[in-house]
């Protein structure tokens, strides 16, 4: 009786079980796959050597939508010319839509040749199946493009320069350099060899630019606070032919022996083409060279030609104030052709982080490690790299990090998500001790981007994506405590630039911020909204439009992006600096530091597309540009005037009458700031280059009065999130 009652029940779970597979099936017949967006994004990877990759990012919707989505996977493949070269599996789905990544290997040669770099023409076809639990297909698409096709964004061909035509010109106009025809010298004081010059400490030189007798230089000073880098550029007209030509510093002997220096570098300007002007309806770009990156190596010199020189020097902490004297030598290879005497000013301060934070917005430093391709070995190598990147911020003035998430909700075989970029971010940030907060934009993870970018809102799911958010938010905490960062540091960004006629990323952008507050996440926007913690808007036009963002009641910060082309580094120099400061920012913090996820090929050429590069990639960390010694000087701007300002502090509170008065005319001072700079080359309005330097001597001359009347005991204090 038992057997027989076990054999009918085995039966009955046996056709319950090919049932429930039946309707399975049966709720699985009929969907099919709709392609949703598509987009190539080329990757500048440091590893043993700087590697390029470029990916296929295929965004995808199952419809009629999936009621078990969790009981299904997704395969895709990418073949070129019919011929498979890329794999991707998503394991778990946890919607209806999801995107495919494919990986493609553009180049492993020396970038910095400038040679343009694209993904081989041909025929791309991806394929996207849906399986079942026994990995049964059960329903397939194919979507084939063209090379051209398969733009940086989506349905945005201006964003794409696979079809521009590029005219190279010889040089810019004399009005768009900076060259001083009238009384020009070029030999102004020479040795015969070359004339040694500066047009005001930041301003570019080029090749082909002539020195005005007033630039000359037969001596430098620079003033420097211990702990302090400053940095300034010089440059050298060729009355003979050189050779190979380079620059450094000797001797620096005071009253108190050898300056204690950590950096003491002469870097030679390269000229790398970038665009001047775009013809977008015939699609032509005119490329002219520019001094676009410092390299410390030894550069040809011909006659009559200008090459540009960074000088870059960071005094010890414990050095001792007072003069040292030197001399700053240029040699060719087989003489000294200058020898230029260089005293050095230490100053009796330590300069310190001020109340407004800096940041380069969505960094990719630590993005590789959330691609599932790389080794053990590759794994590490790409971890040091993001750490000599945010060392590098932080040596340059950053107080924050800002990184982006991977560009699409990656899960892992579990079904949860990638996020190992993440933690290495968030280690680093610690390790380097940087003061101000750490900010994770997440938007495509939870499909808030915008239309032509992967994780856009072309796939938005607000169940979804309230889902994801609070399991994303829940790691991120998690993940903060397990690395020693406090939960009061973290913020998080959820939409980008969402603007009102953009209904749906507006409205998703309230809806999820809501979610955040509620969990008790500090929340920015790049918007002026009033239920954020951060407002983030672009440079304000006039006072009128900064004093209301001033009187919002929120942390305000600005992203100046212009400021990181380093067309006009007066402009840079400002934003960051006096320009901070006159607006009364709480924060600078441009997009972005480089481009390494989404450049437009090799980028150390435009004529595959131009990209931003603060700095340029490299397995020994970033190579430095104008632009990025001149966002440190914009920095240093400010924190004199905090150190300044915390003087004054101190000196009413004790009662001292010249603090009164010193305050009084710092409120002059800012009064009659004038007009800022524009954005292009040349618009200098009340800011030319050589006035920065002048208006900083003002500020430390006003500080060393106070310090002395101090007796020297005081010392700046850090306080991060006020102003």
């Amino acid at each position: 009786m038992k057997k027989e009652f076990r054999k009918w029940g085995m039966l009955i779970v046996g056709l319950a079980l090919a049932l429930a597979s039946v309707l399975f099936l049966i709720g699985a017949g009929g969907k099919k796959i709709e392609v949703v967006s598509y987009v190539r994004r080329d990757r500048v990877i440091p590893l043993d050597r700087i590697r390029m990759r470029s990916m296929i990012i295929v965004g995808f919707r199952v419809v009629p939508a999936l009621v078990h989505p969790e009981e299904f996977s997704v395969m895709g493949k990418l073949y070129l010319n019919d011929r498979e070269i890329s794999y991707d599996r998503i394991t778990a789905l946890d919607g209806s839509a999801g995107n495919v990544e494919f990986s493609i290997s553009m180049s492993d040669e020396d970038l910095s040749s400038g040679r343009p770099v694209f993904i081989p023409d041909g025929k791309y076809t991806a394929e996207i199946s849906l399986l079942d639990r026994e990995n049964r297909i059960i329903t397939s698409m194919r979507k084939t493009l063209a090379r051209d096709e398969i733009a940086r964004t989506f349905n945005d061909p201006e964003g794409d320069f696979q079809n521009y035509q590029f005219a190279k010109v010889a040089k810019p106009s004399a009005a768009r350099d900076g060259e001083f025809r009238h009384g020009a010298s070029p030999n102004c004081g020479s040795t015969g060899l070359i004339s040694v010059f500066q047009k005001g400490g930041i301003e570019k030189i080029y090749a082909h630019t002539v020195p005005d007798a007033s630039d000359c230089v037969e001596a430098v000073h620079i003033d420097i606070s211990r702990n302090e880098y400053r940095s300034f550029t010089f440059g050298l007209r060729a009355i003979q032919n050189l050779g190979m030509v380079f620059a450094h510093v000797v001797d620096l002997h005071g009253p108190a022996g050898h300056l204690k220096t950590d950096v003491l570098t002469v870097g030679a300007v390269r000229q790398l083409d970038e665009i001047a002007s775009l013809d977008k309806k015939n699609r032509v770009a005119q490329v002219v060279p520019a001094p676009r990156i410092i390299e410390q190596k030894a550069v040809s010199v011909a006659k009559d030609q200008t090459q540009a020189f960074w000088l870059t020097i960071k005094v010890r902490d414990d050095s001792a104030p007072g003069d040292y004297s030197g001399y700053l030598v240029i040699e060719s290879e087989k003489t000294t052709v200058k020898k230029i005497p260089l005293t050095v000013r230490v100053l009796p301060f330590r300069l310190a982080d001020t109340d407004i934070q800096y940041g380069m917005m969505m960094d990719y430093a630590f993005y590789e490690l959330d691609n599932s391709e790389w080794n053990k070995k590759d794994l590490t190598l790409l971890k040091k790299s993001g750490y000599k990147l945010y060392k590098d911020l932080r040596e340059h003035g950053m107080t924050m990090i800002y990184p982006h998430s991977h560009f699409y909700y990656r899960t892992d075989r579990d079904g949860k998500p990638v996020l190992d970029s993440l933690r290495a971010s968030l280690i680093a940030y610690r390790e380097l001790n940087f003061p101000g907060p750490f900010c994770w934009y997440i938007g495509h993870l939870i499909q808030t981007a915008k239309p032509k970018h992967p994780g856009s809102i072309l796939n938005y799911d607000g169940e979804i994506a309230k889902r994801r958010l609070r399991h994303l938010l829940v790691k991120y905490e998690q993940i903060a405590d397990e690395v020693a960062v406090p939960r009061g540091k973290l913020l998080v960004q959820l939409v980008d630039e969402p603007d009102p006629e953009d209904r749906e990323r507006f409205a998703a952008g309230k809806e999820l911020n809501k979610v955040a507050k509620e969990m008790g996440f500090k929340t920015l926007i790049t918007r002026a909204w009033p239920d954020v913690d951060v407002i983030c808007t672009d440079v304000p036009v006039d006072d009128g439009e900064a004093k209301k963002m001033r009187e919002a009641g929120k942390h305000w910060w600005v992203y100046p992006n212009a400021a990181l082309k380093g067309k006009n580094l007066s402009y840079t120099r400002y934003v960051f600096g006096f320009g901070a400061w006159q607006r009364g920012v709480n924060g600078v913090v441009p997009w972005t530091f480089q481009v390494s996820q989404g450049s437009n090929g090799n980028p150390f050429t435009v004529l595959d597309g131009p990209e931003v590069m603060v700095a340029y990639p490299d397995v020994n960390g970033p190579i430095p540009t104008p632009a990025w010694e001149v966002i440190r000087e914009g920095i240093n701007d400010y924190k004199y005037v905090y150190l300044l300002e915390q003087l004054i502090a101190s000196g009413r509170k004790v009662g001292n009458p010249r603090a009164v008065t010193i305050q009084q005319q710092l409120e002059h001072f800012k009064e009659a700031l004038g007009k800022g700079p524009g954005e292009e080359e040349g618009q200098y309005e009340d800011w030319p280059p050589a006035s920065f330097d002048k208006r900083r001597n003002q500020i430390v001359s006003w500080a060393l009065e106070l310090w002395q009347e101090s007796g020297g005991a005081w010392e700046a204090e850090h306080r991060p999130w006020k102003r």
